[in-house]
């Protein structure tokens, strides 16, 4: 008998007494599976997450989510088509999906499966069900790359031209190694915490160790690093301290930098300087950067096919407005 409901109820008999529980809400079908409203609100929340970073202005975030969430629905479902077609050819992503998590965790100083699993705990996620998110992402990927390749040709000359034409976009700007060690204003006095920075620069001056010295007395959370922080671009320091760090050279200490919250002193250890990768090693950047471009005529000709291909039910829409918005919408009325 075909179901057709809003919500999955369960009935138990016990001691005379008949209850339900509900357990989920039942937004849509898409063939023989269902997204229900936990995996709506999933993805409202991680859209908001984010949009948050990408938008500051509360009255712009506002009105970004509002135009995102009307077409969630359709989004969730495009989604799970792709995945389902993906199943279907037998499209294998182990490859990629390793490599996607390796480079996730270089990027994130992650050395671990462990220290990986401590981190995702933090955002309420398992190491399984994140591996299984990034799969299903390169699945659609890998899908609609298949499908797009036959369809847009770019040429070597293009190539070029585009290279040619965005030199920003493939030059890596300057970036030093800096080694920092921080006196902080909390609970003291800016006078004892101003001497307490003097007495430091005295001895980096008279020729101790600033790695040492950043391991006893730093009050940053680099101090068992010796005080490294890795290499930093100038947008990614505190002005204060790129406006001196960059007139710097490698090996040369800072004088005692004031901010809002401590006295730093630092050290350029290493000096990248800016430079433009060639057009060979920006090739593969730029391909992708305009099959992207082009791909999104074709990309939505093929989900209207899928589509149309495919047995699509939409139960419930907690994005529209009115009950007669929300009735239910048959593969017929949707194409």
């Amino acid at each position: 008998m075909k179901m057709s409901i809003l919500i999955i109820v369960v009935f138990f008999c016990a001691t005379g007494f008949t209850f339900a529980e509900v357990i989920e809400a039942i937004v849509a079908r898409v063939n023989n599976q269902i997204i229900t409203l936990s995996d709506v609100k999933k993805a409202e929340d991680d859209i908001s997450k984010g949009l948050r970073a990408q938008y500051k202005n509360e009255d712009e975030f506002q009105q970004k989510f509002a135009e995102t969430k009307k077409n969630m629905i359709d989004r969730l479902i495009e989604q799970m088509l792709l995945i389902q077609e993906a199943k279907k050819r037998n499209i294998e992503v182990e490859e990629e999906l390793n490599d996607s998590i390796a480079k996730l965790k270089r990027e994130n100083n992650i050395e671990t499966d462990e220290q990986l699993i401590e981190a995702l705990k933090s955002e309420g996620l398992s190491l399984d069900s994140f591996k299984n998110q990034i799969k299903e992402r390169i699945m659609q990927q890998k899908l609609l790359y298949f499908y797009l390749q036959g369809k847009i040709t770019i040429t070597d000359q293009e190539l070029a031209q585009y290279y040619k034409e965005n030199p920003k976009e493939f030059t890596e700007p300057g970036k030093l190694r800096l080694s920092i060690i921080s006196v902080l204003l909390a609970e003291r006095t800016r006078e004892e915490a101003l001497a307490l920075a003097q007495n430091i620069l005295a001895k980096i001056k008279a020729g101790e160790n600033f790695s040492k010295i950043a391991q006893e007395s730093s009050e940053d959370p680099s101090k068992d690093k010796g005080g490294d922080l890795g290499f930093l671009t100038r947008e990614e320091m505190n002005p204060k301290i790129a406006q001196t760090a960059f007139s710097l050279k490698a090996g040369e200490n800072s004088d005692i930098v004031e901010t809002d919250t401590a006295y730093l002193l630092y050290k350029v250890v290493e000096i990248v300087d800016e430079k433009m990768k060639d057009l060979e090693s920006a090739k593969s950047d730029i391909y992708t950067a305009l099959f992207n471009k082009r791909s999104e005529k074709y990309q939505q000709e093929y989900l209207t096919n899928l589509k149309k291909e495919n047995h699509i039910e939409i139960i419930y829409n907690p994005y529209k407005e009115t009950p007669a918005e929300n009735k239910k919408q048959t593969p017929e009325e949707k194409h």
